[in-house]
């Protein structure tokens, strides 16, 4: 009995002072391992981002539902409005385009900004994945969204894609604590209002990019 006396204490000895030491918990795992796939993500898009721009015309003209989006953005930003005509689309993006080009911002710019709101949607979709799951979850589920090629190449066209999924991402994350089980403030408790603020206006940006989300 005194030995295994001794040993439990040597055990939490142990504990002790490996906290003490600093050593690095779940949490901290979470992010390094978090940090360096966003990085390790953001080396590649900047290559392939580069490569698209020399070889692909098609990166400097934009076409299609970009080229709605492109002129809606010009014609904001010059201040013309648009023109009585009521929008034709969610009107978010083009408004958030529209600030880029009246700054002086270009179509690489564009891509740019929509390369890091990608990574931006990984981090958040594997800090929602570890709220609910924990952090090995959290970690897969960020890289399984990098490996997802849709969506990387929708940051390289000027289409409201990449934005729809970082404010659904967004969404998700202040929603799961109000969804979990004893939410955030504890099993009865009601959820802190701040949160509650967070989820609300995270939902109705979701809804001024993408109005479907409000069904």
């Amino acid at each position: 009995m005194a030995r295994l006396q001794a040993c439990a204490r040597g055990c939490d000895d142990a504990i002790v002072a490996a906290e003490a030491n600093g050593e690095p918990r779940e949490g901290t795992h979470f992010a390094r391992g978090l940090a360096c796939l966003c990085a390790l993500a953001a080396v590649l898009r900047a290559a392939i981002l580069s490569e698209q721009i020399d070889a692909n015309p098609f990166a400097a003209v934009p076409w299609s539902d970009a080229e709605l989006y492109w002129r809606m953005a010009g014609d904001l930003a010059a201040g013309r409005g648009l023109g009585g005509a009521p929008f034709t689309v969610a009107p978010l993006y083009p408004v958030l385009v529209a600030l880029l080009r009246a700054a002086g911002g270009g179509l690489v710019a564009l891509y740019a900004v929509q390369t890091a709101l990608h990574l931006a949607t990984a981090a958040l979709v594997g800090c929602a994945a570890r709220e609910r799951f924990g952090a090995r979850a959290g970690l897969a589920a960020a890289a399984l969204f990098l490996l997802l090629g849709e969506a990387a190449l929708h940051g390289a066209r000027a289409l409201a894609t990449t934005l729809q999924i970082f404010l659904a991402a967004t969404l998700w994350l202040e929603w799961t604590p109000l969804a979990s089980p004893g939410g955030d403030a504890g099993e009865g408790a009601p959820p802190a209002p701040l949160r509650v603020a967070r989820a609300g206006a995270a939902l109705g940006l979701f809804a001024l990019a993408f109005p479907a989300a409000l069904l």
